[in-house]
């Protein structure tokens, strides 16, 4: 039913001529298919039915499933495969379509300041659960060239006015020994709030104070971005609930700070 009459191909096969403009029948999809229509329509009723992984990827192709809907129709047809496809696999299926459109954006960029906006709007895409993130262009930098907040959230709004404070109160030294910090990071790891100097650490938990964020749990994290030339910026989040944020989230930030430093090459 979702697919429209007018449509000329069923995934990258294309219709008969004579079948455009005609609702997408079962007899249709099993001819692209190549099976019987008797034994799609099986299928379709939940018969028993001989087919392969391959056959049901076909099959996904054909009707546009998207990541949750395909890991279901995994989960449906071959019962033996339920405990293996688990909810985060759709996570996995949809993060590697954003990756790929992440990976092709970073490329296509034309200068520094392009690969860090990319780097920042497609981390906020792949690390939903954080309330914010920010991409910083060396510590001393006088502004950071990205920040986004997650959509309604009063917390969120709150961790950007305290980072600023915090940015605003460290001094040069504090700023040079964060700088140091995040220069022996190597690209992929990333740098958890837990490991910063504890004068830094300070700094950051009166800001929250100041800002009606004390007693809360905080999460940190960043992510180093380098070029040709060392350090360049670093990919952070932060977020007030850190139980929300999952290694899959945290995974993704280090894959978009890779990919960042290679397109910076």
């Amino acid at each position: 039913m979702r697919l429209g009459p007018e449509s000329r191909f069923l995934g990258e096969s294309q219709r008969l001529p004579i079948r455009v403009g005609k609702r997408v029948t079962q007899e249709e999809i099993a001819e692209h298919l190549g099976v019987s229509r008797g034994w799609y329509a099986r299928f379709e009723a939940g018969a028993p039915a001989g087919f392969s992984v391959s056959l049901l990827n076909r099959l996904a192709d054909l009707l546009l499933l998207g990541a949750p809907e395909r890991a279901e129709l995994m989960r449906l047809a071959v019962p033996a495969l339920a405990p293996i496809i688990l909810p985060d696999s759709t996570d996995l299926f949809r993060a590697l379509g954003v990756v790929r459109r992440a990976v092709r954006r970073l490329w296509r960029a034309t200068s520094e300041a392009e690969i860090l906006d990319v780097a920042g709007e497609e981390a906020r895409q792949l690390v939903p659960h954080a309330e914010l993130i920010w991409v910083r262009q060396g510590e001393l930098a006088a502004r950071d060239e990205v920040v986004f907040l997650k959509p309604g959230e009063d917390s969120a709004a709150r961790l950007a006015r305290a980072r600023d404070e915090s940015l605003r109160l460290y001094t040069r030294d504090q700023f040079a020994r964060l700088a140091a910090l995040l220069q022996r990071t190597r690209v992929g790891e990333i740098l958890s709030f837990e490991v910063f100097p504890r004068d830094i650490v300070r700094v950051v938990e009166d800001a929250l104070r100041e800002h009606g964020l004390a007693g809360k749990p905080m999460s940190l994290a960043v992510a180093p971005i380098r070029g040709s030339n060392g350090f360049r910026a670093g990919l952070s989040y932060s977020s007030t609930r850190p139980q929300d944020v999952t290694k899959f989230d945290r995974a993704m930030q280090s894959a978009i700070a890779d990919f960042a430093s290679l397109a910076l090459k």
